[in-house]
């Protein structure tokens, strides 16, 4: 930057800094000094913050899933210019039941991601806690979705995304959830194995129940995902370190080179904000800086943007796959 200095001695104050010549990941304050003729100093402190100092690179060819959950009026706001800006289609999961009320989108604002090219899915009625309800409250937050959203003019839904990573675990939830859809989002983990062959697991495919009728761990209803507001709340927020976990994320699938792939990342974001340290917890976010960091560096490393509307199901081979028009 260019100082303003004034001073009553001296109309041209000698200006140094110890600027290094490149700065480090993470913040650097930088000491600025004015001397005047008469040697007198005045001081002012910058910080410079770095997120990224990876140059970028052509080298990879990687498939990424981008999420956006809750329907946010922040989303909108914050959220929805970074994206247009670098052109990325994520998938939003909308809670039907709070549309129109405050710190919600409205209508109009949920379809114009629509008509944008960006999909919707379900994400419940209401947003609750799965383990805590009865049967017919199930058949409610969830068998109304589809039918609620397309009432609203969104496209026709095929997919679902558990609240609170809650019931993923639970066959009776995961039996009500495939009465009215192909295919849900429900664990946390890191990438998304498509055919479920997750090292460790025993498993080959992506079958619900095993053979002696148990709930599989990974199966075509607990499509696992990277949750980047829980990497921020364990993290305190510090930007530097978000954004060196998210690298290490979306490049962890090694197999991950093309849309062959049978292992991605899926990160999903929730509320976005100017500047966590003016919120309180329940309003915090990944900031605008850092979301456009992230996704700067996914088109820089040219990874390939899918929606769950590329996503399908083999029911003969029981596993994922990528519809690739």
């Amino acid at each position: 930057g260019t100082p303003t200095v004034i001073d009553r001695n001296d109309p041209s104050p000698v200006i140094s800094n110890n600027s290094p010549v490149a700065f480090p990941v993470g913040t650097t304050n930088v000491l600025w000094r004015a001397t005047d003729s008469l040697g007198n100093i005045g001081a002012a402190y910058q910080k410079v913050t770095v997120i990224s100092a990876l140059p970028p690179t052509t080298q990879y060819n990687k498939v990424i899933m981008i999420n956006f959950d809750d329907n946010y009026q922040s989303i909108y706001d914050l959220g929805k210019p970074v994206l247009d800006k670098y052109n990325i289609k994520p998938t939003m999961y909308i809670i039907c039941g709070v549309v129109n009320t405050p710190d919600y989108m409205n209508w109009s604002e949920v379809l114009s991601f629509q008509a944008d090219g960006m999909d919707l899915q379900a994400h419940t009625m209401n947003h609750l806690h799965g383990n805590h309800l009865s049967q017919s409250q199930m058949d409610y937050e969830y068998g109304q979705t589809p039918s609620c959203l397309v009432n609203n003019a969104t496209n026709p839904i095929h997919m679902m995304a558990l609240p609170f990573y809650e019931g993923y675990n639970n066959a009776t939830v995961i039996n009500t959830v495939a009465k009215y859809y192909d295919m849900d989002r429900a664990g946390p983990g890191n990438t998304f194995f498509l055919h479920c062959d997750v090292p460790g697991s025993g498993q080959t495919d992506c079958r619900t129940f095993d053979s002696s009728g148990a709930l599989t761990a990974y199966n075509k209803y607990n499509i696992r995902t990277y949750s980047s507001n829980s990497v921020e709340l364990q993290n305190g927020y510090n930007e530097t370190t978000v954004f060196s976990l998210f690298i290490k994320e979306v490049n962890s699938a090694t197999t991950n080179t093309g849309p062959n792939s049978t292992e991605i990342p899926i990160v999903i974001y929730h509320r976005v904000a100017l500047d966590n340290s003016k919120l309180d917890a329940d309003h915090k976010g990944i900031t605008t800086m850092l979301l456009d960091a992230e996704m700067k560096y996914l088109v820089d490393n040219n990874f390939k943007f899918w929606t769950t509307k590329n996503l399908a199901y083999d029911s003969v081979k029981n596993w994922f796959y990528f519809k690739t028009s």
